[in-house]
């Protein structure tokens, strides 16, 4: 179903600048909230973006407009969902959330169509060689960054040599799965299970039991953990009840485990107390992140609860930077133009839209440093570094442990 969030009425005319709003597509499974990755927190951030520079007069004299697609999981309904948004005269979208749905959307939908896809929570490698015309961006390292920090954290920082590696069946899981394999065995770790389940929208009655049991079956030290929320907490569940954990392996998760559904009491805290991992940036003690948090939790009455709610934030900022920097809401134009305001020239940080907008209309050169960290692209739309927060699960709460930077 696709929504419109009004803040006015426009035509559909993504050619010139006679409307009154200018449309970005938001696209997502939102009614799958809560299964697999939450989607309300990262359009309620898309929305607070919006109305920060709303309230600052908007982009070329004119407001921005949120259009909502639910692509309810679904990959031929996320390809429906976004040839409706650009119908709707949307010039850019944000989303989807999974890298296998970026990329068939991207590569059948948005990219023939001439249309900017920035996604704030696809990370695999695949997307980095996309033959996408420049128009497929990403707010969020590649895994090929995280494979190789979680790796390099768990030889170095925990001395494990054997690990288990149970990953969700798609170009996510698989991608971060094998970088994780090749880095832990480069440095001298070995990886004694490898053990894969098919992806689903929703894991309702899905029995973890068999693959749980391969999993352990030569009592690795070291659990890796790649799954998104639902089925990670029933992998816990199935762990908890099928495995004898006496022999005192470590759990070590992904960025996607980092939402406050997979916790206690979803997932058993016999399993989980005390499991690490990672997730991209998004530091507790950095001042950005400190202030998106607090004015998120004022205007909405609650924390974030997903890892992916500042990169959806930071892609809407960087798609209005854009617009300002081009003077044009052409979807060509503002792809070109992502590249000059996110490196170089003078720091911009969050929610400073009427500094950066006096700057750009002066012709001073902007660098947006985003919630979720350094927003500097290369060529092929990726970011260069990747900043992660190691995380642990304790008295049933994610807590800090440390930063670590790539490269």
């Amino acid at each position: 179903m696709v929504v419109m969030i009004c803040i006015s009425c426009a035509k559909d005319d993504r050619e010139n600048t006679t409307n009154e709003t200018i449309k970005i597509g938001v696209l997502m499974p939102f009614s799958l909230e809560g299964s697999i990755l939450p989607s309300e927190s990262r359009l309620n951030a898309v929305i607070m973006a919006v109305e920060e520079i709303n309230q600052e007069e908007g982009v070329l004299g004119k407001n921005l407009e949120i259009i909502t697609a639910d692509n309810e999981g679904d990959e031929e309904l996320c390809k429906q969902r976004a040839k409706e948004l650009i119908d709707q005269g949307c010039i850019a979208i944000i989303g989807p959330s999974w890298s296998s749905r970026t990329i068939s959307t991207a590569i059948e939908v948005t990219i023939p169509r001439g249309i900017l896809l920035i996604t704030p929570s696809a990370t695999s490698p695949e997307i980095t060689h996309l033959d996408d015309n420049g128009l497929v961006w990403r707010t969020v390292p590649s895994d090929a960054f995280q494979g190789k920090v979680a790796a390099q954290y768990v030889n170095e920082n925990l001395g494990f040599k054997t690990a288990g590696v149970i990953y969700v069946d798609n170009s996510y899981g698989k991608s971060l799965a094998d970088i994780f394999t090749d880095q832990f065995e480069d440095k001298g770790g070995r990886v004694i299970t490898k053990i894969k389940y098919e992806f689903r929208e929703s894991y309702d009655n899905f029995n973890f039991d068999e693959k749980v049991k391969d999993l352990f079956k030569n009592q690795p030290e070291l659990i890796y953990l790649i799954s998104y929320g639902q089925d990670g907490v029933g992998l816990t569940v199935s762990i908890n009840n099928t495995i004898d954990l006496s022999y005192g392996p470590v759990f070590f998760g992904c960025d996607a485990n980092h939402l406050n559904y997979f916790l206690p009491p979803n997932s058993p805290k016999e399993v989980v107390d005390g499991m690490m991992g990672l997730a991209y940036s998004d530091s507790e003690s950095d001042p950005n992140v400190v202030h998106f948090t607090n004015n998120y939790t004022e205007r909405f009455g609650k924390a974030p609860n997903s890892p992916y709610s500042s990169s959806s934030y930071d892609a809407l900022y960087l798609i209005a930077y854009s617009i300002l920097q081009g003077k044009s809401y052409k979807s060509r134009d503002i792809a070109d133009n992502l590249l000059a305001v996110s490196s170089g020239g003078e720091v911009i940080n969050p929610n400073e839209f009427k500094v950066a907008k006096s700057k750009i209309e002066a012709g001073i050169d902007i660098n947006y440093n985003g919630v979720a960290g350094s927003v500097d692209f290369d060529e092929n739309g990726d970011v260069m570094t990747g900043t992660y927060t190691v995380w642990q699960i304790t008295d049933n709460k994610f807590v800090e442990v440390s930063i670590i930077s790539y490269p």
